[in-house]
């Protein structure tokens, strides 16, 4: 009974720590449980350094330790903070950010940790919890209805996307921003009559086949293929496309950097009001110079 009440806490605590994140009142006792959208405008822009650097080489150098090495701490402009000798330009910027230092992982693969950061659970059996956009979706909604409200830019492969939640609030993949939304175009060789004719003898199969096999991943399916039709015929669609930014804006990001254009490509994003963008900057660690 005792650990029950404890599981029932630990649960009431995170939902409440959820919901304040994500700018979610909880003045009603409805709170407590999952919530509908809301009509917050807040977004989100995830930089996911995906790789095992050292904290000593980063954010918790240890200075004047045995442990430290040969990194040397910094000042930085809040007083009290030092950070790694390697990120003098970040240390001007100090009063922005905030360190949480207590979150850690046990395991020593990568995939572990990863997927711990990602959804708030330790990875067990079979079961796949949601990662952080997907949440975001789910309680705050979408702000354009045009575009997906959840995009993930360069994903890792074991990404967990919307895990047990509804597929429709799992993120777009984008495997390169420079390509923006690939095959999203009506291919040249297909007309207007063609391309009509095509998608409704697709939805003739699918409904013949939804009645057959009445399931909730399959209605999140038909509602996320809908999504990208729609999109396709949007003019919001040229949110994704960083070609029309112009070479200097490009050349300011790295435009020979994918993690660069990625990062571009989410600040065009956030600006056509998608909720929550995640860019992966993949082996982010020592491994090529040890």
């Amino acid at each position: 009974m005792l650990n029950q009440i404890n599981s029932l806490k630990r649960r009431q605590f995170l939902d409440r720590l959820t919901l304040a994140t994500l700018g979610v009142t909880t003045s009603s006792s409805l709170a407590e449980k999952i919530v509908g959208p809301t009509t917050s405008n807040k977004k989100l822009i995830f930089l996911y350094m995906d790789g095992g650097m050292s904290h000593l080489d980063t954010f918790d150098p240890h200075p004047g330790t045995d442990e430290a090495g040969p990194v040397t701490a910094i000042g930085t402009n809040v007083d009290g903070i030092q950070i790694s000798e390697y990120m003098p330009n970040l240390a001007n910027h100090m009063n922005k950010l905030s360190i949480i230092r207590s979150m850690y992982s046990t395991q020593g693969a990568h995939a572990q940790g990863k997927y711990l950061m990602h959804t708030g659970y330790q990875q067990r059996g079979t079961v796949v919890h949601p990662s952080l956009g997907s949440w975001s979706l789910y309680h705050q909604g979408k702000i354009n209805p045009a575009l997906p409200g959840n995009v993930v830019i360069n994903p890792y492969t074991d990404y967990p996307y919307a895990g047990w939640m509804s597929a429709e609030l799992g993120a777009v993949p984008l495997g390169d921003a420079s390509k923006g939304l690939q095959n999203s175009n009506r291919p040249n060789w297909v007309n207007e009559t063609q391309y009509h004719d095509q998608l409704e003898l697709a939805r003739i199969f699918d409904q013949a086949f939804q009645q057959k096999y009445r399931q909730k991943s399959i209605n999140a399916y038909n509602h996320f293929y809908d999504e990208a039709l729609s999109l396709m015929r949007s003019e919001d669609i040229k949110a994704f496309d960083i070609t029309l930014e112009s070479k200097a804006t490009r050349d300011r990001y790295g435009i020979e950097s994918k993690f660069g254009q990625g990062c571009l490509l989410a600040r065009r994003l956030v600006e056509n009001n998608v909720r929550c963008i995640e860019v992966v900057n993949r082996g982010w660690d020592s491994h090529n110079t040890l």
